[in-house]
């Protein structure tokens, strides 16, 4: 396969040619995935990813319209090779690697021409046939592909770059459904910039995820990014505290190009990372985009186009994201403990053990003031610092509030070691896995390990 793209000297902005917008819609796709799977068609070339877990997936058509040439049958291959199509042909490339060459000539703005080429082995004796290198005449069965920069200037010069191919694979998968069981809307470049600006606060977050409300008068977006969640035991109550960030976008039908939704309204959730690349991409295409949607698990699709006058469709890009029922807000959730077990805490193996005694240090906001050291009954020793609280591993504070070593202990005094700072786990994060951190903590010890070693002492 080869295809050519020129630019048009006769265009004054270089960000409206066909090299830039191939540039953008690389860039999209390595949000998605590092590599990206090639087809060539007879008709079109289909560039795709898909993120790891299977629910992100992208792909953009390059029509033949884009090409100034474009051909399947014919590439620059060997005399010695047999003819044939590459329709049948698929293989992977590294896009960050495409772009780094891109970007930097892109910068420039000297491309005046790019030929693409992808090498079938399957159609291939010997790749260096014909190439005019005579280190390059060896027998491969490896896929290839050339990308070549003629550059704008008076004499002009050639570079190439040779990208190693890997075996795609079987079969073309993608998702498929009926769009007519969608509702749709069309943003506007206005409303993709205004969205875009708003999934901006947490698009680099990895727990951020977007909850969108679909209504027949109104339109919600809401953002939230999660900073900590902890458990947190006191006064005979188990309490849930979560900190997190959100932010609220509403809008009117009205406000968009065109609104179709059915009676039944629709709140999905989704991951921010790929939703957050495509209105970007949108944005750059200076193009309207395209949001179907409807009940989960069906995915949220995002559609743009590229056209030129007189309706020939040039790039055609989508994409479909996995959706799940949005959660609940997080409020404060209260476990009530049975008052004959305070000072009782369940194990793991769901045995309970002994009373606690606890050391609660606490410090004023400034370093220069004396810390208090508190000494709680056993009544009270359901009492637990809170799991953030202080950031040094291995402290021990004495009576009087001085930090002390390891092996000094005073009299009457257990010395507390303070757990290092809790990492901030994800949103989706549940009792189960917070529980085990408030059983190995290292401030409680028994009380009837404390007899025991008194009555040792005084034997």
């Amino acid at each position: 396969m080869e295809g050519t793209i020129e630019r048009n000297p006769e265009e004054q902005d270089v960000k409206e040619d066909s090299i830039s917008a191939l540039i953008k819609a690389l860039t999209c796709s390595a949000r998605f995935a590092q590599d990206a799977l090639l087809k060539p068609t007879k008709d079109a070339l289909l560039i795709s990813s898909s993120n790891s877990s299977k629910s992100g997936f992208c792909k953009t058509i390059l029509h033949r319209a884009f090409f100034k040439h474009y051909s399947v049958d014919r590439a620059r291959r060997p005399a010695s090779a047999p003819t044939g199509s590459m329709e049948g042909f698929m293989a992977y490339v590294t896009v960050k690697t495409m772009l780094s060459y891109l970007r930097f000539n892109r910068i420039n703005g000297k491309i005046r021409r790019l030929n693409l080429v992808l090498y079938d082995p399957s159609q291939l004796k010997d790749i260096g046939e014909g190439m005019g290198d005579s280190e390059e005449r060896i027998p491969s069965r490896e896929a290839y592909m050339l990308l070549e920069f003629i550059m704008a200037v008076p004499d002009g010069f050639v570079k190439t770059h040779r990208f190693q191919l890997d075996n795609g694979p079987e079969q073309w998968l993608e998702p498929c459904y009926a769009v007519k069981d969608f509702n749709y809307l069309i943003a506007s470049v206005g409303n993709s910039e205004t969205l875009a600006s708003l999934v901006a606060m947490v698009a680099d977050d990895p727990a951020g995820r977007v909850n969108c409300t679909f209504g027949q008068e109104e339109v919600t977006w809401e953002v939230t990014k999660s900073t900590s969640a902890c458990w947190v035991y006191e006064r005979s109550v188990l309490t849930h505290v979560s900190e997190e960030m959100t932010k609220t976008l509403k809008s009117c039908p009205i406000d968009y190009m065109r609104y179709e939704s059915g009676p039944e309204t629709i709140s999905l959730g989704f991951h921010v990372r790929e939703f957050s690349a495509f209105i970007n991409f949108a944005v750059a295409l200076g193009r309207p985009m395209k949001i179907l949607w409807s009940q989960v698990p069906k995915p949220l699709m995002l559609e743009v186009m590229q056209e030129k006058d007189g309706g020939v469709v040039l790039m055609e890009s989508s994409a479909s994201i996995a959706t799940h029922t949005p959660p609940p807000p997080i409020t404060a959730e209260k476990a009530t403990v049975d008052p004959t077990t305070i000072g009782e805490r369940m194990t793991v193996d769901g045995t309970t053990a002994a009373k606690r005694t606890t050391v609660e240090r606490t410090t004023t906001p400034s370093d220069e003031r004396p810390r208090k050291v508190q000494k709680t009954s056993t009544a009270d020793s359901n009492v637990l610092p809170h799991p953030r609280a202080g950031n040094k591993e291995n402290e021990q504070i004495g009576m009087d509030g001085n930090e002390r070593d390891h092996g000094e202990e005073p009299d009457g005094w257990r010395v507390m070691r303070r757990a290092p700072e809790s990492p901030i786990l994800p949103l989706a994060a549940t009792l189960k896995m917070f529980r085990p951190a408030l059983v190995g903590r290292q401030d409680v010890y028994d009380d009837a390990s404390d007899d025991q070693e008194q009555t040792a002492s005084a034997a």
